[in-house]
């Protein structure tokens, strides 16, 4: 159940005088929860436009999306299981599409392996890169946060922030250099001075000079 307070409530229907558990990471009003029929998840949403979901085996937050101008007072939203798709109506109406894969997620980070963990000391986040998707965990709750899915188009094989940590920079199999909107994953520029892998790559501090070594000896 979810009201007007910040977390949602999970109820046993045998037990009627307290919650078995309350979910909380909303700050700001809730405004909806739905149940995803066939899985242990549910999505919860607030009045600023965050969603979040949860998995009801063991009331952890598996992904927080939305968080949008254009989602500023939600208040409603509806799943649409058959298109695998969420739609959210705010002064607008906007739409997120599930894109996962066939391989079991639960409790592990990617499938795939990670090439790198960042610490993002102004959030107080750790992003882990892994081959073509950037995570962010609160270190705090130990919940997944962020998750842009499939930045790079080929395997990631270094990556860093920039001097203001909101910007992530990766260098991939195929020698390029891309530079990325760390809140939305919005690709901002692309280097191809590299023929073969980018093993490094660091920002200079105090310039705007980022620096970046590969296979090719360059």
């Amino acid at each position: 159940s979810a009201g007007l307070d910040q977390d949602a409530l999970a109820w046993n229907p045998y037990v009627e005088r307290a919650p078995i558990f309350r979910m909380k990471g909303h700050a700001h009003a809730l405004c909806g929860v739905q149940v995803l029929p066939g899985t242990p998840q549910i999505i919860t949403a607030d009045v600023a436009g965050t969603l979040r979901l949860w998995d009801v085996r063991n009331f952890r937050v598996v992904q927080s999306f939305g968080a949008s101008e254009a989602l500023r007072d939600l208040n409603t939203f509806a799943v649409m299981p058959k298109h695998k798709r969420i739609a959210a109506g705010a002064e607008r109406i906007m739409y997120f599409d599930y894109v996962g894969n066939s391989e079991d997620e639960e409790g592990v980070t990617d499938q795939r392996g990670c090439c790198d963990a960042l610490y993002n000391d102004t959030s107080g986040s750790l992003y882990v890169v892994s081959a073509r998707s950037v995570q962010g965990w609160d270190l705090q709750q130990g919940a997944l946060t962020k998750m842009l899915r499939e930045v790079n188009p080929n395997e990631i094989t270094a990556a860093c922030f920039d001097m203001n940590q909101r910007k992530i920079y990766t260098g991939d199999a195929a020698g390029a250099v891309r530079c990325f909107n760390l809140y939305n994953g919005y690709l901002i520029r692309e280097f191809h001075t590299h023929t073969k892998d980018v093993t490094c790559i660091a920002a200079v501090p105090g310039t705007r000079t980022l620096l970046s070594a590969g296979c090719d000896g360059k």
